[in-house]
């Protein structure tokens, strides 16, 4: 059975992709094994910790707009209902935003 052409410029393309992201990978270790001597500042723990609940407070709000948008209450379904499926799209939706959140935040 043949390989059908999109699969295979998929894969290409992916092949493609993944050098160029592990190259960067040597630079960010490099970076963060410089800073391994320094003394934490008050400063440094205060925007970690303001990051910290600004991501959590971000995500939280990103909960509440897929509530709204959905036809079902999320929280009935979760609590009442014990309902799976739905709390495994939860997860999801929580996750896809907390990677956008942190990629933005930082």
């Amino acid at each position: 059975m043949p390989i059908p052409v999109r699969v295979l410029a998929k894969s290409a393309l992916l092949l493609t992709l993944v050098p160029s992201v592990t190259s960067a990978a040597p630079a960010a270790v490099a970076f963060q094994a410089s800073r391994v001597g320094e003394k934490l500042t008050l400063l440094d723990l205060f925007s970690t910790a303001t990051y910290g609940l600004l991501g959590i407070a971000l995500s939280v709000l990103g909960y509440l707009v897929f509530d709204l948008i959905t036809p079902f209450s999320l929280g009935k379904e979760l609590v009442e209902d014990k309902n799976v499926a739905v709390g495994i799209v939860v997860a999801g939706i929580i996750i896809g935003i907390s990677i956008i959140i942190a990629s933005a935040v930082s």
